[in-house]
């Protein structure tokens, strides 16, 4: 399962790229950063990716889109900075919790 959503990443990366226009830098970043934030989400415990990887990943394109629109590539930076790290630490929550158990 893990390959499947890696391989569809990889592709919706390649068909964000193919079908941006010129200067679409924005839409490029979308792209690319929602495909490595859906690799990080292999950190959590299978059982938290089953049941809120979906929503994640919704909620971290609408944060970076808002970043976007509200302070452009600052911003935007700031956004994808914040959303990288989270899961990294909330996965290391999770998983010291489910060992807790």
């Amino acid at each position: 399962m893990r390959g499947v959503l890696r391989a569809l990443s990889r592709a919706a990366t390649r068909v964000a790229v193919l079908l941006a226009p010129p200067g679409s830098a924005a839409l490029l970043l979308l792209a690319v950063s929602a495909g490595f934030y859906g690799e990080l989400l292999v950190l959590y415990p299978k059982a938290f990716r089953r049941r809120y990887a979906a929503e994640m990943r919704q909620d971290f394109s609408e944060l970076v889109r808002e970043g976007l629109h509200d302070g452009g590539t600052t911003e935007s930076v700031r956004v994808l900075a914040q959303a990288f790290w989270e899961p990294v630490l909330t996965a290391l929550k999770e998983r010291s919790t489910q060992l807790a158990d």
